[in-house]
């Protein structure tokens, strides 16, 4: 258990630090925004999986939790690093 939680300590403080490296000037808003953003999917995601599996079945919300799963690793996988990193900054008005 001592293993999991350093671990997972360095799961939401090394991006976060990665984040306000990238972003100079403005990086208290872009880490509390990742932080938010973090937080969010940590309420919204158990809710909507205890809300599906009390409709249907346990069985359907593992189905839907993976569909997500693998959208999400999809959009990842495929998407363009570097051109879409500065649109997403532009867009955001941090470049």
């Amino acid at each position: 258990m001592g293993i999991m939680g350093v671990g997972g300590a360095f799961l939401s403080t090394t991006p976060a630090n990665i984040v306000g490296d990238v972003i100079r000037g403005k990086s208290g808003q872009v880490i509390a925004l990742w932080q938010m953003a973090g937080d969010a999917g940590m309420i919204i995601g158990p809710l909507t999986v205890g809300v599906i599996s009390d409709l249907f079945s346990y069985r359907t919300a593992f189905a839907v939790s993976a569909v997500v799963f693998a959208v999400s690793l999809h959009w990842h996988i495929s998407w363009e690093r570097p051109a879409n990193h500065i649109y997403l900054l532009k867009l955001l008005n941090y470049y």
